[in-house]
């Protein structure tokens, strides 16, 4: 009977890895497909056109993984009036942004 148990734990040992190894690309994917943040105030706040909402989404993308820690919507975001000047103000503070590459 242990031989049996012991041969049944040694048969699941990579399934449990796989499984580990699948639920890992799982997050990942769902952290790439998730909806950036900060996406909502701008949104509730202008009507973009379905371009510039894929370009919005876009900008936050790229806003989160250069500068996790800073909000890309802020008090000077919210200040403008127009949605194509929200698009121009995210790209050019990206464009400003200085960062460097560990490697």
């Amino acid at each position: 009977m242990l031989c049996l148990v012991v041969a049944l734990a040694a048969e699941a040992r990579p399934l449990l890895a796989s499984y580990r190894h699948l639920r890992v690309l799982s997050q990942q994917f769902h952290a790439l497909h998730a909806e950036p943040t900060g996406l909502a105030d701008p949104t509730a706040r202008w009507q973009f056109t379905a371009t510039q909402q894929h370009q919005l989404r876009g900008l936050l993308v790229r806003w989160q993984t250069l500068a996790p820690a800073t909000p890309a919507v802020n008090d000077d975001l919210l200040a403008l009036q127009r949605r194509d000047e929200v698009l121009r103000y995210l790209q050019r503070q990206l464009a400003a942004m200085v960062f460097t590459l560990i490697y």
